[in-house]
């Protein structure tokens, strides 16, 4: 918890673009070898998403945007792929 959301740095850097902003810590993940995790950091008040779903919501969103920004989902897409 504390190397990705609470560290120090961190809460400087975040505080640094919106000292009065109210964070809240996510997390959006590929494949997990252990459910377990998920369940920790979901008890740490961290909200997790898997990497599919997050796809599947730029495509949806993806209809009728204009070009440029059609084309970095597709980038987004096309890296998964890889």
């Amino acid at each position: 918890m504390a190397r990705k959301f609470t560290e120090p740095a961190k809460v400087k850097r975040r505080n640094s673009i919106a000292q009065a902003a109210q964070w809240k810590y996510k997390l959006v993940h590929a494949v997990v070898r252990d459910k377990y995790e998920l369940t920790c950091l979901s008890n740490l008040g961290v909200e997790t998403k898997p990497y599919d779903e997050v796809l599947a919501e730029l495509r949806a969103a993806g209809r009728g945007l204009g070009s440029s920004v059609a084309a970095g989902i597709v980038e987004i897409i096309n890296y998964t792929r890889d």
